[in-house]
């Protein structure tokens, strides 16, 4: 309690954590894949800020079959370099 001294008599209740996943080129994956169509995806790096936003632009584009997305968030990609067919 070096930190916050404060918080020495506070006794927590309960905590959480979870997993973080991440592109090699920390970039979003979102949106229809083109090699499978009708497969929808959203993996947003900075799950808790970006996130939101992502999934309505998806949304979005599952809704109207348009997208505002830029390429470099596209879904057929690995490590941040398209998948070869």
């Amino acid at each position: 309690m070096r930190v916050v001294p404060l918080l020495a008599d506070v006794r927590i209740v309960r905590t959480w954590s979870g997993v973080m996943a991440f592109t090699n080129d920390l970039q979003p994956m979102v949106g229809e894949s083109a090699r499978v169509p009708g497969y929808h995806s959203l993996m947003a790096t900075t799950g808790f800020t970006l996130s939101p936003l992502m999934a309505r632009l998806l949304a979005e584009s599952m809704a109207t079959g348009r997208t505002t997305l830029p390429p470099t968030y596209d879904v057929d990609r690995a490590g941040g370099h398209p998948i070869p067919t």
